[in-house]
């Protein structure tokens, strides 16, 4: 989620919806989903392509 004030004083946030395998979704009960924004990150995968590998998830 990223949040940006816009010139007329209203703030704009952009929220993606990005599919997510069972162990992440686990990750993200467990670790929260800041902890998830962390991983992708650091993967920085292409969260446009339909076959996204799974994350590696070894910051927590």
């Amino acid at each position: 989620m990223t949040s940006r004030h816009l010139d007329d004083g209203h703030r704009a946030v952009i929220v993606w919806l990005v599919p997510i395998s069972r162990r992440e979704a686990e990750f993200v009960g467990i670790n929260g989903r800041r902890a998830f924004e962390d991983e992708l990150i650091k993967d920085d995968p292409d969260l446009l392509g339909r076959h996204r590998p799974e994350l590696s998830l070894t910051g927590r």
